[in-house]
Formats: C-alpha cells, sequence, structure tokens
C-alpha cells in the first residue's frame, strides 16, 4: 500500500506552514536579533525565572561575553564569550548553560541554586582585546 498527500497538503505554501511549525517546535533556540550600538551603549538586563534562566537585553547589542557568578562564594557561575570577541556576537536571548553556535564556554556552567543571589555581566568590545562593561543584573533562581 502506497501513501500520498492529498493534493491540497501538498501545496507550498503549507509545506512552508509545517516546516516553520515543526522548526519552532524542535528548535529550542530563542536567539533575538542583534541590532546595531554605540560601542559605549548601556543596556538593560532581563533574566527569567527558575534555574536555566534566559537572559535578555535591551537594546539588542550583540556582547563579546556573558557571565555569571555565585554571589555566596563568588566561584559558582558560568563564563561564555563570543568565538570572536571583537565581534561581538553573543545575541539576547540566551539561555543558561546553553552555548550558541557563536560561543565558546570558558567555564562549564555550574547548576545554580534555587534562592542563591546571582550576578550576571555583559561585556562588550570595543575592537582588539578589550571588552567593557556594558550591563549587569542581580537575579535569584
Amino acid at each position: 500500500m502506497s501513501c500520498s498527500l492529498r493534493p491540497s497538503l501538498r501545496s507550498p505554501v503549507r509545506i512552508a506552514v509545517l516546516a516553520t511549525v515543526a522548526l519552532a517546535r524542535c528548535s529550542g533556540n530563542s536567539l533575538e536579533p542583534i541590532v546595531p550600538c554605540a560601542a559605549d551603549q548601556g543596556v538593560t538586563i532581563s533574566v527569567s525565572p527558575g534555574t536555566t534562566p534566559r537572559f535578555t537585553w535591551r537594546p539588542r547589542c550583540g556582547m563579546a561575553a556573558l557571565w555569571v557568578v555565585s554571589m555566596v562564594d563568588s566561584l559558582h557561575g558560568w563564563t561564555l564569550r563570543g568565538a570572536i570577541m571583537s565581534d561581538n556576537p553573543l545575541p539576547s536571548g540566551i539561555r543558561y548553560a546553553e552555548v550558541p553556535a557563536m560561543g565558546i564556554e570558558d567555564a562549564p556552567a555550574a547548576t545554580l541554586v534555587p534562592g542563591a543571589l546571582y550576578l550576571v555581566t555583559l561585556l562588550r568590545s570595543t575592537g582588539g582585546n578589550d571588552a567593557y562593561l556594558q550591563g549587569s543584573a542581580y537575579f535569584t533562581p
């Protein structure tokens, strides 16, 4: 017995819609498009709840590095940087412990402790090896 799609389901529009829905469901990608920003542009950071929070910032400038540090012992957290830091490739929307394609994990993500205080910091490169603080926020998972 052979299977075939009904002609109405084979239309390019329906196939595109189904593919988009499938990709959205299968992809955990919540990264946001990078917008142009001045080198010294500060950002406001938002952190979603839970032990694998999503870090978003406005404006959505590309960043060179993202650091998460435990305020309890300053040792536990996560260090992520752009593969080419001077390109500021890290977009808003990064989820804790998920390394985007354009990122390098310098220190593996420690398990966040519910109720503990953490600090997330974003750094932006102005070229070369220099990176400067663009924003930070405290959060409690």
